[in-house]
């Protein structure tokens, strides 16, 4: 009885304190800002200032001259095992340039330049699919999404499953002898050549053959393979128009192996054996590519090696504009890594201005990352919590997308989501009803409205919701709170009715409790609380979430008081009891001995008589 009352006694001495480990159904990334880190994308001024010495109108071998002196300037020799420096872990530097900045957006203990290697996801070369990588590249488990969304774990295996480094400009053209002598050059180790690539795609499709397109892909000459990571296509190997047997990789790649090929054919233009420490060979592009003329690097000394086949990269490279990724990609080699740049990224159009003179009016610097006839096709990227292979999905609600960015523009811009069957905007999906909708989003920008590709958007109510509920926490805020003997009250929460904040809402703990300032909450339990939102008439509910109370250093020393004093009071009493008990036998004792004497006194009394 005595220990239930003081558990009563400490239980209303608690005040709370909130532990904060809520389940998100988007979880919210904090943005962080790469100024002055190698995560910082180059300006404008210093990538055109880094091209210092083009001249607007260079091309054709002029312009090929000057790239090569541009960029071997501070090329920098990398270790072909980890990408960085020689004395990097392996597939060091992989874990930064190929890795999916939207899936896996850089946080704020990465920002002194020790990003994360594992627990990432990255791109791989012939594979529409990042993977998620628990532990390190080829080692553990990965993880990626198959056609239906859904997260799929398979484990890395040698030969069937995993990532190769990848040279996109074959090694055995121009830069290779015997063995591994490809390692001991700076051609061999470039990372703006190296990428991470599926291992069928490199290994049994790309091997050395020339890029090119595959003109009949069920003839008995052609083969097609799959990835045994993924299960997806990874391209084919076939003969071309001239007859040339070539591998055709997958289409969401077939630019961004074209500038890296136009960037190999720039940068190593002309042979140079470096005062014997490393050579440089001399590689070209051309239409007639085959592994025939595959030459080791000194031979090229006499005769360029030819690579290919360039038709095809041309078009490729106009038909897959230059992506985001590349961009960042870019600019992390240059940053941390080789300490050069892929021109062709920077500028697309010297592509032309380099391999096809006669029809190009050569360099020039007004199009940074695009095509001159990009300006009336801006192509827009959509947040990928929104993406959906070329769809995009919504949960009909007023909020659509809270902003989006053109890819050549720096800003987020103004937007309307067009509906095409009746070319009127889109600005509140819950008036349309369920189902598919053909769209595009316009941007009006230097007074001209620009169009996104055409793209299908589905509209759904998932069981009569049709509104995502979903909750913040702010810690510090909490901690605040909660260190003194205050009442339950919502400060420091903060919830979202799909992606606009809300004061509209109630919270309750899973009994179904409303918390207001006037509930206290006693006890050392963990409680389950959730948020409820009223919205066009109906009521929504978040997910659960967990507040564990705690109890603060005031209360511990109260408490701690508390225990000292009723410890004292109990010694006391037992001390007491005690005494007391010492008193009556002693007393007893006193008795005793006085009987016990009288009758000796009585005895003597008889005998005397």
């Amino acid at each position: 009885m005595k220990f239930g009352i003081l558990f009563l006694l400490l239980n209303s001495l608690i005040a709370t304190n909130v532990g904060l480990t809520p389940s998100f159904k988007q979880p919210i990334n904090k943005a962080v800002n790469p100024a002055g880190t190698i995560y910082a994308d180059l300006s404008e001024a210093n990538i055109k200032s880094y091209y210092g010495d083009i001249s607007v109108g260079d091309k054709g071998e002029t312009l090929l001259s000057k790239l090569d002196t541009i960029l071997k300037r501070n090329i920098k020799k990398c270790s072909y095992d980890s990408g960085t420096s020689k004395n990097s872990k392996a597939w060091n530097g992989y874990y930064l340039t190929e890795r999916n900045w939207d899936l896996s957006p850089l946080e704020e203990s990465e920002l002194s330049g020790n990003y994360k290697t594992s627990g990432i996801w990255i791109n791989q070369l012939y594979c529409k699919s990042p993977l998620y990588i628990e532990s390190s590249i080829n080692s553990g488990n990965y993880k990626y999404k198959d056609n239906n969304g859904n997260e799929v774990t398979n484990t890395f295996a040698s030969s069937n499953r995993q990532i190769d480094r990848e040279h996109v400009f074959a090694k055995s053209y121009g830069f290779n002898d015997s063995g591994d002598y490809y390692k001991k050059l700076t051609t061999g180790c470039d990372p703006q050549n190296l990428r991470a690539g599926e291992h069928q795609g490199n290994s049994a499709a790309h091997n050395n053959l020339p890029y090119g397109v595959v003109v009949n892909k069920s003839a008995s000459t052609t083969t097609a393979y799959t990835s045994k990571m993924t299960g997806e296509s990874v391209g084919y190997t076939g003969l071309d128009k001239n007859g040339i047997k070539v591998y055709e990789p997958p289409e969401q790649d077939k630019g961004d192996i074209a500038r890296i090929c136009f960037y190999m054919a720039a940068c190593y233009h002309k042979y140079n054996e470096n005062d014997g420490v490393d050579i440089y060979p001399a590689l070209t592009l051309s239409n007639n590519s085959d592994t025939s003329k595959a030459k080791n690097v000194r031979e090229t000394a006499t005769y360029p090696a030819e690579y290919g086949q360039l038709d095809a990269l041309l078009e490729w490279h106009a038909a897959d504009p230059v992506s985001s990724f590349e961009i960042h990609r870019n600019n992390l080699v240059y940053n941390s890594v080789g300490y050069n740049r892929n021109p062709f990224i920077d500028y697309p159009e010297w592509a032309f201005a380099c391999f096809t003179p006669s029809e190009s009016d050569g360099a020039d610097f007004k199009n940074l990352n695009r095509f001159a006839t990009d300006d009336k096709d801006l192509k827009i990227n959509i947040p990928t919590s929104y993406k959906d292979g070329n769809d995009i999905k919504f949960k009909a609600g007023k909020n659509i997308i809270p902003e989006i960015n053109a890819t050549y523009l720096e800003t987020p811009v103004e937007f309307k989501l067009i509906n095409e069957a009746t070319n009127t905007e889109i600005s509140d999906t819950s008036t349309l009803s369920n189902g598919i909708y053909n769209v595009h989003f316009e941007v009006t920008y230097d007074a001209e409205v620009h169009k996104s590709s055409s793209m299908k958007m589905l509209v759904t109510r998932e069981s009569g919701n049709i509104h995502d509920v979903r909750v913040e926490l702010d810690e510090a805020k909490f901690k605040a709170k909660y260190t003194q003997f205050e009442k339950f009250t919502p400060e420091g929460i903060k919830v979202y009715l799909d992606d606009t904040e809300t004061n509209n809402y109630i919270l309750f703990n899973k009994a179904g409790e409303k918390l207001t300032e006037e509930y206290t909450l006693l006890g050392i339990e963990k409680m389950k609380i959730y948020a409820q939102v009223e919205a066009d008439g109906l009521t929504y509910k978040s997910e659960e979430f967990e507040i564990t109370i705690e109890l603060s250093i005031v209360q511990i020393l109260i408490i701690a008081g508390v225990i000292i004093v009723v410890l004292i009071i109990l010694i006391a009493i037992i001390a007491s009891s005690k005494s007391r008990k010492k008193r009556r036998k002693q007393a007893k004792t006193f008795e005793n001995v006085v009987k016990k004497v009288g009758k000796s006194v009585n005895n003597y009394n008889k005998k005397r008589r």
